[in-house]
């Protein structure tokens, strides 16, 4: 597998019973399908580190479950005549 890109998400669902908010986070990773890579991780293990590029602590992990694996085209006006007619994306969306 190799990873081509990705993109994460927030949205914020409002507060909890203890006064700190909430949020649902997605992530999707898209990938080349035609390799002979690994699969995407089911569930993909996850950390926040609180703090700067250079000092910064872990603050949190957790698992992020994997919602769905979806074949994408190339097939909208704006790409079909960018990409060659070879090109294989998956896209896996997590949320957490």
């Amino acid at each position: 597998m190799h990873i081509i890109g990705g993109e994460i998400t927030y949205e914020c669902l409002g507060d909890a019973p203890n006064n700190q908010r909430q949020y649902r986070f997605t992530m999707k990773i898209y990938r080349d399908c035609q390799g002979n890579g690994a699969f995407f991780d089911s569930p993909a293990e996850m950390a926040i580190y609180q703090g700067s590029l250079s000092n910064n602590n872990l603050f949190a992990t957790f698992q992020a479950s994997l919602l769905d694996i979806e074949l994408l085209k190339a097939d909208t006006p704006a790409c079909v005549d960018k990409f060659p007619s070879n090109v294989c994306v998956e896209q896996a969306t997590y949320v957490f």
